[in-house]
């Protein structure tokens, strides 16, 4: 196995048949995840990115993980993100269920192999937003030592609505408020 980091646009397409193929095997696939939501992402997003760091994991010519990560613009060094999230305010996509893409759980070779890219792309913090509280890098970073080195940020948003609605209830109960009222429930 080999970590290989990928910092160019021409390095994804190269990689493209391969992460599709991680994409479709993983633990914990999403969208979010998904060669062309970053790539998008990506894409939509370079003024805002000052370099990105895809670390991916190689066993011979397959890629069984990978954590897609980038620097904003005016942040300080080392601090990273998940490509998908961190873009401005006025223009956010709400990517959700951010992680690393792999196809099993980690092991020592596997966690060494991560240990040594996140060192190489000098990784001093890893802001993370809209991330499942069960999340891979969440206990792979737990496991590596890593556990100050993230930040959690960013909150799930849902409508609160009483306890004894039904599902239909609480669909008819959110459709039926003002869209003002939702709003500022999301704002606050």
């Amino acid at each position: 196995m080999e970590a290989r980091i990928l910092d160019s646009e021409q390095q994804i397409v190269d990689i493209k048949e391969s992460w599709q193929k991680l994409y479709k095997h993983a633990i914990n696939s999403n969208v979010f995840l998904s060669y062309d939501w970053i790539t998008t992402w990506l894409n939509v997003f370079k003024n805002h990115v000052t370099a990105f760091s895809i670390i991916s994991i190689w066993d011979l010519d397959e890629i069984i993980c990978l954590l897609p990560l980038y620097k904003r613009v005016g942040d300080s060094t080392g601090t990273f993100w998940f490509i998908g999230s961190g873009e401005p305010e006025t223009a956010e996509v709400c990517s959700e269920g951010l992680d690393m893409l792999s196809v099993s759980s980690f092991n020592s070779e596997l966690s060494q192999l991560l240990t040594e890219a996140i060192d190489t792309i000098g990784l001093k913090k890893l802001v993370v937003t809209n991330c499942s509280k069960d999340s891979q890098i969440k206990s792979v970073f737990d496991q590596l030592g890593y556990r100050y080195l993230k930040e959690f940020r960013g909150n799930r948003y849902f409508i609160d609505t009483l306890d004894s609605e039904t599902k239909l209830e609480k669909k008819q109960h959110v459709m039926s408020k003002p869209l003002k009222s939702l709003v500022l429930r999301i704002i606050l």
